[in-house]
């Protein structure tokens, strides 16, 4: 330590003398370059007070200052520019810039550059940029940037940025961009994208975005106006040229139909279709009556195709949870069925339909007398087998109905 004390004494009365012994021509800023600076905590230091110099080599074993930097850096501390720097920041603590930065910054804490930064900020808790950044910013809870952002962001906890982000955005939380997202958003809770979001988003659980043309999978995916795909269980937008892919699509210049029909297994069933014409989702009730009535609920997604002049041709795959003399049966009870339905429009908002269905049952109820399986099943069945606790039938059918909207 005595060592260390003296060597450091030794450099400060050597360079204490620089700047006026051997001066150099002053940069364009007015600064003084100067080629070696060490401080103890400034204004301990062979710059002394003063700060209007420009550092190609700067030693800080505690906190150093000046007005700019073109080289190295290095505090125990912190290190502070008031005006650029170009090259590199270390610090244990944190690394301040007014202006811009050009280089790569590190820090045990935090960087903060009032301006742009071209390059690269790592810091064990944040980083900050009053303006745009073009590289990087990896940071153990959030990174801020004031406008746009070139490159990536990688936080622990989360990302913001005012005006668009073009690269690669992972949070642990969230990535919120107050402007347009190009490439690739991904965050533990949710992303949110002003503007457009042109690329993949993925989150688990919510995509937020005025715009959109992508990819986006999340529990619920929210947009204005888009183009690509949404998988999710929720999916929201007001116009979407793609597919919702979910349990539960709603776009409000989209497809929507309400059906009203009958077949042999419930010969009445409503159902609402929500989503887009080429991908929609179904959710329906049915209903048996008798002595013994039998309730579905019914969950499936299905696709619509024009034959012009008001007909149409709708493709679905339902499925649909039976219960027995009540309303919903715990034991597996399930109804498969693909259906294939052509119709066309009386008038605009009602149209008429009919067509075939492939029916495979599962079940592992038991019926009264204890033969396992649904009694809703049909005589014709073409495949009807137990095989331990549970009995599985196949039959074709037929469905006719009307629909409304």
């Amino acid at each position: 330590m005595k060592h260390l004390a003296t060597t450091f004494a030794a450099l400060f009365i050597l360079f204490s003398t620089y700047e006026y012994t051997n001066a150099q021509p002053k940069t364009e800023e007015g600064y003084q370059p100067v080629i070696l600076q060490m401080t103890l905590v400034h204004p301990l230091g062979t710059n002394g007070n003063e700060i209007n110099v420009q550092n190609y080599t700067s030693i800080n074993l505690i906190y150093g200052k000046a007005a700019s930097l073109r080289g190295f850096e290095i505090s125990g501390f912190a290190g502070v520019l008031t005006d650029y720097g170009e090259g590199a920041q270390v610090a244990g603590f944190a690394n301040v810039v007014e202006n811009y930065f050009k280089g790569a910054q590190v820090a045990g804490f935090g960087n903060v550059v009032g301006g742009n930064i071209e390059g690269t900020q790592i810091a064990g808790f944040g980083n900050i940029s009053g303006s745009s950044v073009n590289g990087g910013q990896i940071a153990g809870f959030g990174n801020i940037t004031g406008a746009s952002v070139s490159g990536i962001q990688i936080a622990g906890f989360g990302n913001i940025t005012g005006g668009s982000t073009e690269g690669f955005q992972l949070a642990g939380f969230g990535n919120i961009t107050g402007g347009s997202t190009s490439g690739v958003q991904i965050a533990g809770f949710g992303n949110i994208a002003g503007g457009m979001a042109d690329g993949v988003q993925i989150a688990g659980f919510s995509n937020i975005s005025d715009r959109f043309n992508g990819f986006q999978l999340a529990p619920v995916n929210v947009i204005g106006t888009g183009r690509g795909l949404q998988v999710g269980i929720v999916n929201i937008a007001d116009s979407l040229d793609g597919v919702p892919f979910g349990i539960i699509s709603w776009v409000k210049n989209g497809y929507r139909k309400i059906d009203v029909y009958g077949n042999e297994s419930f010969y009445l069933n409503a159902a609402f279709k929500t989503g887009v014409r080429n991908f929609y989702n179904i959710i329906g009730i049915g209903y048996r009556p008798g002595s013994f009535a039998r309730y579905g609920l019914t969950w499936g997604f299905g696709s619509e195709l024009s034959l012009g002049k008001g007909a149409f041709m709708n493709i679905e795959a339902i499925a649909t949870q039976v219960g027995e003399d009540e309303i919903w049966t715990n034991k597996l009870n399930l109804l498969n069925t693909l259906k294939f339905n052509f119709g066309g429009m009386v008038t605009p908002k009602l149209g008429i339909y009919g067509g075939a269905s492939f029916n495979v049952m599962v079940s592992e109820f038991h019926s009264q007398d204890g033969t396992v399986g649904s009694e809703i099943v049909p005589s014709w069945t073409f495949y009807d087998k137990t095989n331990g606790n549970t009995n599985v039938a196949i039959w074709p059918g037929l469905n006719v109905g009307f629909r409304l909207l």
